[in-house]
């Protein structure tokens, strides 16, 4: 799947989400929850895919990812983030912009 990264993370009334770096990007919530520490350690494979992933999302633009890896984001995006943006940050993930 080819997927936009730049894409902005917007409130239910459509206005993007900002906080002190500036409009909140699904390129930014990807490599947050990618790149966050997760309560129960995970393991050295696990830690070192999702770093692998961090540095393909982190070049920006347009992503190739594959199914499992879309899977793993998805996950987690819900462990890391609020319901609203990780409900904007799922439609992006299954196309549904």
């Amino acid at each position: 799947m080819k997927l936009n990264v730049e894409q902005p993370i917007t409130d239910l009334s459509n206005m993007d989400i900002k906080d002190q770096e500036g409009p909140l990007t699904l390129k930014r919530v990807m490599l947050a929850a990618l790149l966050a520490n997760d309560q129960k350690p995970a393991s050295d494979q696990e830690k070192f895919r999702r770093y692998e992933l961090a540095k393909a999302v982190n070049q920006g633009g347009d992503v190739t990812l594959k199914a499992e890896d879309v899977a793993l984001i998805k996950v987690r995006i819900a462990t890391v983030f609020s319901t609203l943006v990780m409900g904007r940050a799922w439609d992006m993930l299954e196309g549904q912009t």
